[in-house]
């Protein structure tokens, strides 16, 4: 799960399909998506990135569009369409004129020395009992007995 989250938080144009989800289920482990949390935080605002950390639920694909995770969604029958449209319209563009472009959009974004920090808060969130309890039940298919701990 969160892998994918860093490759469509670090997309400038994200296209999916009708009727997907997105899950960031680490917090039902006994784990918590940092890194993954400092990704979204740069394409939807804080809030909602907060709360579905939180509460782990599966965020719909037109919802994932209305706070900027996804550019467009299509039904299946159109995705190689669609794509194909926007593959187009982006090498009718200057190559040099966008590359500058997203260069100066990286220089100015906020940027920030946190995924050292966010590995190790994973890392003690994995040691932990929870973490622990998290993973080996759910290996086992089973609900979790949190300790708080």
């Amino acid at each position: 799960y969160a892998g994918g989250f860093f490759f469509l938080a670090g997309c400038n144009i994200v296209v999916a399909q009708e009727g997907i989800k997105f899950g960031l289920p680490e917090v039902k482990r006994g784990l918590f998506p940092f890194q993954v949390m400092e990704a979204l935080l740069q394409v939807i605002p804080a809030r909602k990135v907060i709360d579905w950390c939180i509460r782990g639920y599966n965020l719909p694909v037109h919802e994932a569009a209305q706070y900027g995770l996804v550019s467009v969604v299509y039904p299946s029958t159109l995705i190689h369409q669609k794509t194909q449209e926007i593959i187009h319209q982006l090498t009718q563009n200057s190559p040099t004129a966008i590359r500058l472009g997203l260069q100066a959009y990286n220089h100015i974004r906020p940027s920030s020395d946190t995924q050292q920090y966010l590995y190790d808060m994973l890392q003690q969130a994995i040691h932990s009992q929870d973490g622990k309890e998290g993973l080996q039940a759910f290996r086992e298919k089973r609900k979790p007995q949190w300790v708080g701990a």
